[in-house]
């Protein structure tokens, strides 16, 4: 007869083993969405979408996959127009497709674009597994000429249909049951493809002007300045070497000017002798692809119609829907500039910022700020002074002013409160947050000061390091072999020892 003790004894066994069973399961499921769940179509052109990572902590898109072009051949591809022309879609874009590894229990699939659409994505089968199919539009026709779709737009002005970043959501029954950022991006590791920029040079050193990298620069000059030269030089700047002369379209050949060896970019100079002032009376908008140097860029130039008899003027713009506001003179910024503010309140880079801004304040509000003349994005060239209307429900003692750079990196900026606007000065128009600052005590405060500085030092050369060789998350996902399936394994041993004990008594 089997005693009172060995029922105990079987029952706490046959509870072990059940609780080791559901442990079990549990630790094979997926842990988290990965690198190893998106697929990069690549078939507009094999290997054209050649790496995919997750951006680190310090960054503002903290979490967000990201999708590098190969520059090489999206450059290629950009120079193909008969290639181009045979894909090119009726609504003016090329596109190419993302594939999403579909959760378990998911319904359906939507994507927002980086421009606010929403649409559903078809859900395909790929390898006996589910995916999302996201389209992506990459390139776009625009005046007979081809850029990169979130480029393409009414003079680099205001931008279209940006398909090329966005949030994926995976629903279940109204409910989001995963949520996935993604941005694309032309690969940081071929510096050759940070093309060029204009700049101008006079005998009064006008100065120079424009934007880095390979994506669009708008950039205006002062005819009041240009003018007064008595030589002026149109430059055009490079990250490589472009033999001893390069012609650009509409402007012309500029010939080599020198080498700046202490720079890591742009160290290449060619010129282009400006001797028509009639030239500065045009706006130019194109691009510069040079395949052979591996070469991008998109540029507008304007020349601002100025004399030397005329004053600066004071000029203002109201955004009508945000009624933010900015002040200046038309020597800072050109006449019939106007103040384009959109407040943000989801995606990828307000995700971002809240994270950064999570310890230090307790709600804020985004927007995405510019200054727009003759469709151009432009950026002034002095301080302006911006007035944002005061949040409703914020406590205007304890209001302050970010400005957060695209790596993270947040600058408090000195602000005031005055007749319900929160006003501010600033020589760069980007995003910015009106936040309400967290309370905390002296020692508080100073603690994590500290901590921060001391962080910030231990991870620069990591982060600089990651940037650099981008490399993906191998870490696996699934089935890891960890402390507590070790332990897991060693109670189930010890069961299993128990229940033969019981029956042999």
């Amino acid at each position: 007869m089997m005693t009172r003790k060995n029922v105990y004894l079987k029952i706490m066994i046959s509870f072990v083993l059940i609780l080791l069973a559901i442990f079990a399961f549990n630790t094979n499921k997926v842990e988290a969405f990965s690198v190893e769940d998106i697929k990069a179509g690549n078939e507009v052109e094999e290997g054209l979408i050649d790496k995919i990572y997750q951006e680190g902590d310090n960054s503002i898109l903290s979490g967000t996959y990201m999708l590098n072009f190969n520059s090489t051949k999206l450059i290629n591809l950009l120079a193909n127009d008969e290639k181009l022309n045979s894909l090119i879609q009726e609504d003016e874009y090329v596109y190419d497709n993302l594939y999403f590894k579909v959760s378990e229990n998911t319904e359906n699939v939507t994507v927002t674009y980086g421009n606010k659409e929403t649409k559903d994505l078809e859900i395909v089968t790929i390898e006996d597994e589910q995916y999302a199919k996201c389209p992506i539009g990459i390139i776009k026709k625009e005046n007979n000429e081809y850029y990169l779709g979130y480029i393409a737009c009414d003079g680099f002005g205001n931008f279209g249909t940006d398909t090329l970043s966005g949030i994926i959501k995976m629903i279940n029954k109204d409910e989001t049951i995963e949520e996935i950022s993604f941005m694309t991006e032309l690969s940081e590791e071929d510096e050759n493809a940070y093309g060029a920029m204009f700049s101008m040079r006079g005998t009064n050193e006008i100065g120079d002007g424009g934007a880095g990298t390979w994506y669009v620069s708008g950039v205006w000059f002062d005819k009041k300045d240009i003018l007064k030269s008595e030589e002026c030089y149109l430059q055009l700047v490079s990250a490589v070497s472009l033999g001893e002369s390069v012609t650009i379209e509409p402007f012309g050949k500029f010939l080599f000017s020198e080498e700046k060896e202490e720079e890591e970019y742009y160290k290449y100079i060619y010129e282009l002798k400006i001797t028509d002032k009639s030239f500065f009376d045009k706006t130019y908008m194109g691009r510069i692809l040079l395949p052979e140097y591996n070469v991008i860029h998109f540029y507008n130039l304007s020349f601002m119609d100025y004399s030397e008899e005329n004053e600066a003027k004071e000029i203002e713009s109201i955004d009508s829907k945000t009624k933010v506001k900015f002040e200046s003179t038309t020597d800072i910024v050109p006449e019939e500039t106007t103040l384009v503010a959109e407040k943000i309140t989801a995606g990828v880079e307000f995700t971002g910022i809240a994270k950064i801004l999570e310890s230090e304040v307790s709600k804020f509000e985004l927007y995405d700020i510019s200054l727009i003349n003759n469709d151009v994005k432009i950026q002034p060239n002095g301080n302006v002074k911006v007035s944002i209307p005061v949040p409703e429900g914020f406590d205007a003692e304890k209001i302050v002013v970010y400005y957060i750079a695209d790596d993270g990196t947040k600058t408090k900026l000195d602000c005031e409160v005055k007749d319900g606007f929160v006003v501010f000065e600033t020589n760069h128009f980007s995003n910015y947050v009106v936040a309400e600052e967290k309370v905390a005590s002296a020692e508080n405060t100073t603690s994590e000061t500290s901590n921060k500085t001391s962080e910030s030092k231990n991870t620069t050369k990591e982060d600089k390091d990651n940037n650099t060789t981008r490399k993906l998350d191998e870490t696996p996902k699934t089935g890891e072999i960890n402390t507590e399936k070790i332990v897991a394994l060693v109670l189930c041993i010890i069961s299993l020892v128990g229940l033969a004990m019981s029956k042999k008594n």
